[in-house]
């Protein structure tokens, strides 16, 4: 429906704003500690930076659980539902759930230092390779079988992905006369940097 339709251009929206606005940061300038003028790029202090706004979402989601609370205090057999929902959640479920934001966290770092390496644009078509791991995942470590379908799905983002892997090492001048060839290789070599730790992340 149209509620949907908005949240999820509201979301491609906002994370491609955030895409473009973490490789303008990467681009700044400023004067270091040294006194020279020094491209500003500090992909963990970025992540720490998200990782703390991150963390506002506990807060809220008590919040939310004290508002579901109050709201039923007047209809005794709701709350009782849930108040045994609440418990389900304990303090071992919150520490449980420092394992996947350790990943997540690694994730963001390898791919946070991938962007610092190539352009955003590559960077956001690169990260579709989640989908072709989850797919191996899917298939080989949960046993849940993909179709025949879902599997040429998968060869085709995955073709696409090495594509556009491949394409950050295009672009680059080359020896013509009055060139830098070790220039441009270093160039190509940082793109592929780029590109590996975006696929790692």
């Amino acid at each position: 429906g149209p509620q949907a339709a908005a949240v999820f251009i509201i979301g491609l929206a906002a994370g491609t704003g955030c895409t473009i606005a973490s490789k303008a940061l990467f681009q700044l300038e400023a004067r270091g500690m040294t006194g020279e003028v020094e491209t500003f790029d500090p992909p963990l202090f970025q992540t720490w930076v998200m990782f703390v706004g991150m963390m506002f979402a506990l807060p809220a989601h008590f919040a939310s659980e004290w508002y579901k609370v109050h709201q039923l205090r007047a209809y005794p057999e709701a709350l009782a539902m849930l108040r045994a929902e609440q418990e389900k959640v304990t303090s071992k479920t919150y520490m449980m759930l420092a394992v996947p934001s350790f990943f997540d966290l690694l994730a963001t770092v390898l791919m946070v230092f991938g962007l610092l390496h190539v352009n955003a644009s590559i960077w956001m078509l690169l990260r579709g390779g989640g989908i072709v791991f989850v797919a191996l995942m899917k298939q080989y470590v949960l046993g849940d079988r993909l179709k025949p379908s879902m599997w040429l799905g998968v060869g085709i983002i995955a073709l696409a992905i090495a594509m556009v892997g491949y394409s950050s090492q295009l672009g680059h001048p080359k020896e013509d006369g009055g060139g830098n060839k070790a220039a441009d290789r270093a160039a190509a070599s940082d793109a592929m940097v780029g590109v590996l730790m975006t696929l790692a992340g």
